[in-house]
């Protein structure tokens, strides 16, 4: 049995003895094997993690090597578990066993695993003297760290709800809960509890004594009004101005704990909310009251209230500006509503939640929206939203949300107004963009949504500018910016999307899954992440997980918008589905002007030619007004610059999109090159 830990250092064993490896590299690979879906990954997969930065050559070389190392180091330890080909590498299943996957386990079965208890914070130093090895890599292991560490609280939490408990077992759990995030006001409400249950009264008053000094060091905060009611208490009971009765499994206040009537009032309820049945709708934002100069920046904070939201997987989210949610889905909506108004020259926004199905208001707050405390209101909103819907979200994830470097708020506001410029597709607009942002690359070093933006208008520039061809100039700095982006903020789910597709654009698609496959783990409840990532798995032929993540991505949305349908038709073109991909909503076109040519391909494809020709001729006349291309517009120069905007893993796709394009009247030489490939 070969026996891998990874909490508390990286250390592999084979029957009690101890196995080193003389490169860093064969031990983060054992480890990508070990934490990887079916204890197994592709070779491509494995270059792209490990060798991110290194020339293909070289890094399938050093992959051999790496490989051959570690079946040597284990086949004389006497284990035979670990098997690699020319596509990929595994370990056989029951073969092996991972600390942190025994955690997990033992989590599912009600139990607390020793490696949870032995030291604060345990999953934080999860293979971290691995983290060096390569940047991707390192975003890996920050991936997994979070995937484990949401798995653990999970079910501890769910634990800690469960009648019959005893004290002692109540006290293990919610000891293990406050090692994973030491700002857990639940799992100390109940250690307290159950301190107090067993007569340790100066264990209940410690364990609150340390959460008030953790939260005013850390947070400048305090702790919330049920736990300062339940210290009030035990200390109560400490002084003997009230008996002290057994406490009761799960208590949550003092009444609960301590029965005297001046403190049996119940605390305020508040919704019980079911896990995964709950949605929260963000209605359009009034700006009536605000100058039209200044909507940018409400419309601004929304859109990125949203993307924060999202990272939440305790709600889904849904623009409700775009009608209304289906009722079938059976959700409890809550909506967030806000109208903004201009005070003393300040925009002051002004916000209230309330329950879709009763009608009741259940908070409002106001804020002011400027740039230096964009990010603390979107974290006051995030925690009130968490409060009044009785969640928890721990002060970590919520802090989790800041951006770091963000430098002056000018700067942030010329950031702002240039992303809303890159989202219209409009080739003057982008043009602006690229300009702010490279300003701002210089000017704020820090700021990881620069770089990242930089990248994405790099990659995406040529849809908006017809004619113009990508030089390899733009590809290999869409990949310097992305990659620098990550370097700055390893868990921003946009920063792996836009370097995943500046490699997918310079043809080196191994590298491209592992930052798209990143993306959709870090964010998997954004459904632009799901759309985005299964358009680039359905780009490799990846055909069946581009279709998960385009439905999950469907079912996400509730309420989906045109862009999200013209994702769909390409991810259906790509697996061949023509009728699917020309049977999409017509507006799913008509938004972004490049994007019919799919639709025409898709006819041409089919035989459906009249249909073809007639949507290809408009379609030429449509784009030749806007024409930048040195070549004159017409149907031929207009499927060439098509033909060389998406980029194609596999040959084969390519010649199926010229092929409609032909059908659809295009002559195009049957010799002509590979646009995309040159």
């Amino acid at each position: 049995m070969l026996e891998i830990s990874m909490l508390g250092g990286f250390a592999v064993h084979v029957g009690g003895r101890e196995v080193r490896f003389s490169n860093r590299k064969t031990s983060a690979l054992l480890a990508c094997l070990a934490l990887g879906e079916g204890a197994a990954m592709q070779r491509e997969r494995l270059v792209g993690l490990l060798w991110s930065e290194t020339d293909e050559n070289r890094a399938r070389a050093s992959l051999r090597q790496a490989l051959h190392e570690l079946k040597e180091a284990l086949r004389q330890a006497g284990h035979v578990g670990f098997q690699a080909d020319k596509l990929q590498a595994r370990l056989e299943r029951g073969s092996f066993t991972v600390d942190i996957v025994e955690a997990i386990a033992a989590a599912e079965r009600g139990e607390v695993h020793e490696a949870i208890i032995a030291r604060p914070n345990p999953v934080d130093d999860m293979l971290s003297a691995l983290e060096s090895v390569d940047s991707a890599f390192r975003s890996w292991i920050m991936s997994r760290r979070r995937s484990v560490e949401e798995q653990l609280v999970s079910r501890f939490e769910k634990l800690l709800e469960q009648a019959g408990l005893s004290d002692r077992e109540r006290e293990t759990v919610a000891r293990a809960l406050i090692h994973l995030d030491p700002t857990h006001e639940i799992a100390v409400r109940h250690l307290m509890s159950a301190r107090l249950g067993r007569g340790d009264i100066s264990g209940a008053l410690n364990a609150y004594k340390s959460l008030w000094d953790l939260l005013d060091a850390e947070y400048e905060t305090e702790p919330s009004r049920q736990t300062q009611e339940l210290f009030a208490a035990i200390k109560m009971a400490e002084e003997g101005v009230i008996p002290l009765l057994p406490a009761q499994a799960g208590a949550e206040n003092a009444a609960s704990a301590l029965q005297p009537a001046a403190l049996a009032a119940p605390v305020a309820q508040r919704p019980v909310v079911t896990p995964g049945r709950l949605l929260i709708s963000i209605a359009a934002f009034g700006c009536a009251g605000l100058h039209p100069d200044r909507h940018y920046l409400v419309q601004g904070f929304r859109t990125d209230l949203m993307s924060s939201l999202v990272k939440f997987r305790e709600w889904l989210v849904r623009d409700a500006s775009r009608g209304q949610a289906p009722q079938m889905l059976g959700l409890d909506e809550y909506v967030l509503e806000a109208s903004a108004f201009e005070n003393a020259g300040e925009i002051r926004l002004s916000l209230m939640l309330r329950d879709e199905q009763s009608g009741i208001y259940l908070w409002s707050e106001k804020l002011t929206i400027t740039s230096a405390l964009w990010q603390e209101n979107q974290q006051t909103i995030v925690r009130r939203l968490a409060a009044v819907l009785n969640l928890h979200l721990s002060n970590s994830r919520l802090s989790a949300l800041a951006q770091p470097g963000r430098g002056d708020a000018l700067a942030f506001d010329r950031w702002l107004r240039a992303q809303g410029n890159l989202i219209t597709f409009d080739a003057e607009n982008m043009e602006r963009a690229r300009g702010t942002f490279q300003q701002l690359t210089i000017e704020m070093p820090g700021f990881a949504p620069a770089f990242s933006a930089m990248a994405q208008l790099l990659n995406s520039s040529n849809f908006a500018r017809f004619g113009v061809r990508r030089t390899p100039e733009d590809v290999a700095d869409a990949i310097h910016f992305g990659s620098e982006a990550i370097r700055l903020d390893p868990v921003d789910s946009r920063a792996h999307l836009a370097l995943g597709w500046a490699y997918a654009m310079a043809g080196r698609h191994d590298r491209a899954a592992v930052h798209h496959d990143l993306a959709r783990e870090l964010n998997e409840s954004d459904p632009w992440v799901l759309m985005s990532a299964g358009l680039g798995a359905a780009s490799r032929g990846e055909h069946a997980l581009a279709a998960e993540l385009s439905a999950r991505a469907l079912q996400l949305c509730v309420t989906p918008l045109p862009a999200h349908w013209l994702y769909v038709a390409q991810i259906a073109y790509l697996r061949g589905d023509y009728v699917a991909c020309s049977d999409v909503d017509p507006l799913a076109w008509s938004g972004v002007p490049y994007a019919a040519g799919w639709r025409i391909a898709a006819l041409g494809n089919l035989g459906r030619s009249a249909e073809a020709k007639s949507e290809f001729a408009a379609y030429v006349e449509r784009l030749s007004a806007s024409w930048q291309g040195k070549e004159a517009p017409g149907p031929e120069a207009v499927a060439r610059w098509f033909l060389s905007l998406f980029p194609f893993a596999h040959r084969k796709d390519w010649l199926r999109l010229r092929h409609g394009f032909v059908e659809a009247g295009a002559r195009l030489a049957e010799d002509r090159a590979d646009p995309a490939a040159a």
